[in-house]
């Protein structure tokens, strides 16, 4: 009994430790005041009101948009090809591909950082958002590769074998046999890889100039002149947008499916 106690003591614990900075910008960005304070004096949407108000950070935001979408184009098919290839094919070297895909999120983010600023700096790519959507790309590959695999683990093949005894074609298995089985996968890691490129910082901060500046950086950028309600405004956005994309996965199963591997 008492064990049990001192379980749901330690998991509500970690529920307000992890939830609890989280609640507290949400919270937050609701104050009516000029500065920044928890709780709020007054409840007022004026700090959001602000936020759609500065031309910097809509166009921050747009961009960021755009990295997430970008991302999610460039990653999800090279992920999907480099997953079926390593789990259907086997390939030799196996072990040696799959350890070079695990590069991009084994190096310290700092370290692709600098190496995708100097690469790109070389091919004269600074200033556009694509290379920065290439760059989150890179870093989160694993995680696509990961989810993909573990569908296609998941996945039934004697579906395959039956669409082949009916005379179905390779290509015709594959369309609509194999790929509507992993599509969980594949729009889980599509969901998961936009959130990853809409809030990136660190490869953002060191590739991003200012003409490019995503909206994690120019949030940075703003901490300069104090904490404000506006700057809270703009975490509350990205909590929604993080509520949204949680919000699909558990209705769909997808995220009990693939992340506590629950049938």
């Amino acid at each position: 009994m008492h064990r049990f106690h001192l379980s749901r003591v330690v998991a509500g614990a970690t529920v307000i430790f992890a939830v609890g900075p989280t609640l507290l910008v949400l919270i937050s960005s609701f104050s009516g005041s000029k500065t920044l304070s928890f709780p709020p004096h007054d409840i007022s949407l004026r700090a959001y009101g602000s936020f759609l108000e500065d031309d910097v950070i809509r166009a921050a935001l747009w961009r960021s948009l755009q990295v997430g979408v970008l991302s999610v184009l460039i990653a999800v098919p090279a992920g999907v090809a480099a997953a079926f290839g390593l789990t259907r094919y086997r390939p030799k070297g196996r072990t040696f591909l799959s350890a070079l895909l695990l590069l991009g999120l084994a190096s310290p983010l700092v370290v692709s950082g600098v190496a995708l600023l100097v690469l790109y700096t070389h091919a004269g790519l600074i200033g556009s958002v694509w290379p920065l959507a290439a760059g989150v790309s890179i870093v989160n590959l694993p995680f696509v590769v990961a989810l993909v695999s573990s569908a296609i683990d998941d996945a039934n093949p004697e579906l395959e074998e039956a669409a082949a005894t009916l005379g179905a074609e390779p290509l015709e298995q594959f369309l609509f046999v194999t790929l509507p089985g992993v599509m969980p996968g594949i729009i889980a890691a599509a969901l998961l890889l936009f959130v990853f490129g809409i809030t990136d910082f660190m490869i953002s901060i060191l590739v991003a100039t200012v003409r490019n500046a995503t909206l994690p950086v120019v949030v940075f950028g703003s901490l300069r002149g104090g904490l404000t309600p506006r700057l809270a405004a703009v975490g509350g956005i990205y909590i929604v947008i993080a509520f949204v994309v949680v919000g699909a996965l558990s209705r769909t199963g997808m995220l009990h499916r693939f992340f506590f591997r629950e049938d």
